[in-house]
């Protein structure tokens, strides 16, 4: 009498109640409508956070195995093509087949901030008074990271701006005021998430771990070539 979903959610709760060291899935959500199927995924989503279960996941929808596993296989003729991360799968397929398999996934959902994350430059917050340790390449950067003596992130900022903020220093306009610490996005943000926050920061944001380390750097540039390839030559 239980209806599909909660038909799949009753037999989810048989097989962890063994509490088994290995999972397997053989298509459990495909014959659910979509709303239901989307609820089915994200029940097990919350469900692998609490239990640590190893999952072998099989399905025929690459969206659906990109949005659950930490590593995706591609299998054709009985053998694998490719294994790997969503991300790697994605932006690096091996050949034409797992190309087209994956054409239609939306990468702004898929991608994670560390797949198009590259070098910035930094300095410490306590050399900030010492720009001339820092000259080689800061003009060339669109702004400058500050960080804390453990790398941590405290704000960023143009060059130009960092530069009148110590002058002014001694006229007790403190140089933290032309920081913005809201221009960061985490290391495991979706590309979606990283493209709103682009919108908001001048086309830069930069990207830290869960400790708030920078990790490097993110442009619209980068964004846009990752979700169309070749777009901007």
């Amino acid at each position: 009498e239980l209806s599909g979903g909660m038909q799949q959610r009753v037999g989810l709760a048989r097989a962890l109640v063994v509490d088994p060291d290995i999972l397997l899935f053989d298509e459990p959500f495909s014959a659910l409508d979509p709303l239901i199927r989307r609820d089915m995924q994200d029940e097990l989503l919350n469900l692998q956070k609490q239990v640590k279960k190893t999952i072998v996941f099989i399905t025929h929808d690459i969206i659906e195995a990109v949005k659950l596993g930490d590593r995706v296989a591609i299998m054709k003729d009985g053998e694998f093509i490719q294994v790997g991360t969503p991300s790697s799968v994605i932006m690096n397929p091996v050949d034409n087949y797992v190309r087209d398999f994956v054409e239609d996934v939306p990468r702004s959902k898929v991608l994670k901030a560390s797949s198009i994350t590259t070098p910035i430059a930094t300095i410490k917050l306590d050399q900030i008074n010492d720009l001339d340790t820092f000259k080689d390449s800061p003009e060339n950067q669109s702004r400058i990271c500050v960080v804390d003596t453990d790398d941590r992130l405290v704000g960023v900022a143009p060059y130009n701006e960092i530069s009148t903020a110590v002058r002014q220093i001694k006229n007790d306009r403190p140089y933290e005021t032309i920081l913005n610490p809201d221009s960061f996005c985490h290391v495991n943000d979706s590309l979606e998430t990283v493209l709103q926050k682009l919108s908001r920061n001048n086309d830069q944001i930069i990207v830290v771990d869960s400790e708030r380390r920078v990790i490097g750097k993110i442009t619209t540039r980068d964004a846009v070539a990752s979700i169309i390839p070749n777009a901007l030559g």
